[in-house]
């Protein structure tokens, strides 16, 4: 009994340290899942091998209880669904097995907010705000309106819609990742019954009648006269203008669907005013006449060039007869340039005899305001002497004054002022540089050669051009071989030129010199503002920095009379000189300017 105890004892103590062995032997697994991760994408893949006793056994995956296949080499690739998500990899070798749990996240939730619903829709315009997040975190949204994507500013988008249907899509992006939504607005049609329209009146007093409907539905109206609401009177409305613009607004609302109709009404009280700068009882010798016309409403708004009319009475019998055949050169802010041709139509059949010319501004009341100017058209032949112009080239914005001091220069039939002033430039032994042609678009753009002795813009102007200048003395002493032109000493230098005050608004190619005009070619800093003329090389208006901006019309025909005696008579040019000195100066006063013209009258009797 005792042999048959120890024989037992024996085998159950191998069967012991047998089981614990095996035991100690286990599963080892390799897997890059990170238990509780949380990703945002569907698609999720992973590695996972295993071992058992150090030799490899079989590994089975499921997703959620469905069985995966593997990729091969231990790579298994599994379509998440939205939530928490169970990954069981199991490890088999012979009869033992081991189960590994893993928990895997997949959140990819977008919330795109927005209160289009709530937004107002004004004059078939919407405005209204939208935003996304993905994972509770900012994204980029895009809307859209019919396929076309609405610009949006801070979050803000802003749709025209159309009659009918709309459908505005909402788009939220993160990376590869997108979510939209949609909203569709039905429009309906409003429709104004009114006999209200937009223009000129003489009379404060008037009223108009007004309705809306929005689908044929008859709505209530809000009107308004410059912002104060005006009680209807059944279906008529009375208003009491107030002189100038006047902004009436019809309103109407269906829901939160609103439409508005404006309208400007002016009430004027005075006639046009109307300014030329022709001259009553002249005789033309040369065949194209240019002149300016300033036609002004009476609340001293521009006329359009439409407003201005032309007309003549060939016998100044006080019978007009009206013309088609003058010609609009140029229409600016200011005014507007225009041309006769005397050759040409029926100027030319009243040839040698004098005959009244009217010019007419007519404003949107349909009062009128005339002018009328006697003129006398002399015939000459092709380059045939037609007068004599007074000329000038000025510097006086740099310190230079006159380049070329007041003389008179002859003009000729069918010469315009191009070919004048280039050939004016080469006699003087200097050269110029131009864009276009001396027949068509000729702009002076710079003359090389001009004694720019003491050249320097004044300090007085300089303080007005900060930003814009380059420096205040850019050309040598010696400036035979510097060419003065666009650009120069500041962003707003260039050659320009004015006839009879008037700084011109086209080029010297369409300028036809008349018998008697007043001509300076001036170098501006400022676009013409330093000269009195900003506006006419782009600026705005006839805009000026000059303080009085005197006429040099006569002290430059004095000046070039008294110049051309002394030289062919012989005297003392101490007076002449003193004056030059004193009008040269970048804005004198009319002061100033009437004491030279004295001084000169006084010094050589004229």
């Amino acid at each position: 009994m005792k042999v048959k105890y120890l024989i037992l004892s024996f085998i159950l103590t191998i069967g012991a340290v047998c089981f614990a062995a095996c035991s100690n032997v286990g599963f080892l697994f390799s897997c890059d899942i990170e238990d509780g991760t949380t990703v945002i994408l569907p698609e999720y893949s992973f590695n996972v091998s295993a071992a058992y006793g150090g030799e490899e056994c079989d590994v089975s995956v499921s997703l959620n209880g469905v069985l995966t296949a593997g990729g091969g080499s231990g790579k298994y690739t599994v379509q998440l669904e939205r939530g928490e998500n169970l990954i069981k990899i199991t490890a088999t070798r012979s009869k033992f097995s081991e189960t590994r749990i893993y928990h895997v996240i997949y959140r990819a939730d977008f919330e795109i907010s927005t209160d289009i619903d709530e937004a107002a829709i004004i004059n078939e315009s919407i405005s209204f705000t939208a935003g996304a997040t993905f994972n509770d975190l900012p994204c980029a949204l895009i809307a859209e309106i019919g396929g076309e994507e609405l610009e949006g500013k801070e979050g803000v988008f802003t749709a025209r819609l159309n009659e009918g249907e709309n459908i505005i899509s909402l788009i939220a992006r993160y990376d590869d990742l997108t979510e939209r939504i949609e909203r569709r607005i039905n429009l309906g049609k409003f429709s104004l019954n009114t006999d209200l329209s937009d223009g000129d009146r003489t009379e404060a007093e008037f009223s108009f009648r007004a309705a809306v409907a929005y689908d044929s539905e008859p709505l209530p109206i809000k009107v308004t006269l410059n912002g104060k609401e005006i009680q209807p009177d059944g279906n008529r409305f009375n208003l009491t203008l107030e002189r100038g613009e006047n902004k009436i607004t019809i309103a109407a609302e269906k829901e939160n669907i609103r439409k508005t109709y404006e309208y400007t009404v002016r009430f004027i009280d005075d006639p046009p005013t109307l300014e030329t700068t022709l001259k009553d009882g002249k005789t033309y010798r040369g065949s194209k006449l240019g002149f300016d016309v300033t036609a002004k409403d009476g609340l001293g708004e521009k006329l359009p060039s439409g407003n201005i009319s032309f007309s003549a009475d060939w016998n100044e019998s006080g019978d007009f007869a009206p013309l088609t055949s003058v010609k609009k050169v140029w229409d600016d802010s200011a005014f507007t340039s225009f041309e006769i041709n005397f050759k040409g139509s029926e100027f030319f059949s009243y040839a040698n005899s004098p005959f009244d010319f009217k010019v007419t501004a007519c404003d949107g009341a349909g009062r009128e305001t005339s002018a009328v100017y006697e003129m006398t058209y002399v015939p000459a032949e092709n380059g045939e002497k037609t007068g004599e112009v007074v000329f000038a080239l000025e510097g006086f914005s740099i310190g230079c004054g006159y380049f070329m001091k007041p003389c008179r220069l002859p003009v000729y039939e069918g010469v315009n002022f191009a070919a004048t002033l280039t050939e004016i430039i080469e006699e003087n032994g200097w050269t110029y540089s131009n864009t276009g042609t001396i027949e068509k678009g000729f702009y002076l753009s710079g003359i090389t050669g001009l004694d720019l002795s003491g050249n320097r813009i004044p300090d007085e102007l300089w303080e007005l051009i900060p930003g814009r200048a380059y420096q205040s003395m850019p050309a040598p002493e010696n400036g035979e071989k510097y060419e003065l032109s666009e650009f120069c000493y500041a962003q707003g230098g260039g050659w320009m030129y004015s006839v009879n005050t008037v700084y011109k608004n086209y080029g010297f190619s369409n300028y036809y010199p008349q018998d008697g005009d007043v001509v300076r070619v001036q170098f501006t800093v400022a676009l013409g503002s330093d000269l009195g003329g900003g506006g006419a090389l782009g600026g705005s208006g006839n805009s000026s920095w000059l303080t009085d901006n005197p006429d040099y019309g006569e002290i430059m025909g004095l000046l070039a009379d008294i110049s051309k005696i002394i030289e062919e008579n012989g005297g003392d040019k101490t007076v002449y000189n003193e004056v030059l000195d004193k009008i040269t100066k970048w804005n004198i006063s009319q002061k100033t300017m009437d004491e030279q013209i004295s001084k000169l009258k006084s010094a050589y009797g004229i």
